[in-house]
């Protein structure tokens, strides 16, 4: 299994090392199912970039997308982010 070890402790247990693993294209704590940290490649209907959950992992917005998409379906536009649970949730542009 292929992997890219970042230069930063894990956000969620900080003691794991975070690291993008090809085979499951997603971005995992090595410390595995003790601590639960991962991000994993589809997000609210969006495939995103090993680039795009690198930057999620280190606690970065990105985006904005145009194309997400909630339960239902309906598409929205929003950025992109870890909330304090390490879910990753939308963050919508504030209205003007």
């Amino acid at each position: 299994m292929t992997t890219e070890t970042f230069s930063q402790p894990c956000p969620k247990c900080k003691e794991g090392v975070v690291s993008y693993v090809e085979k499951l294209n997603a971005v995992l704590c090595s410390n595995g199912k003790k601590c639960g940290f991962s991000v994993f490649d589809k997000q609210r209907g969006k495939e995103l970039s090993k680039e795009n959950m690198i930057a999620l992992a280190k606690g970065e917005k990105i985006g904005p997308f145009a194309d997400l998409k909630n339960k239902d379906g309906v598409t929205y536009s929003a950025e992109l982010k870890m909330d304090e649970t390490f879910k990753v949730i939308p963050v919508f542009a504030p209205k003007k």
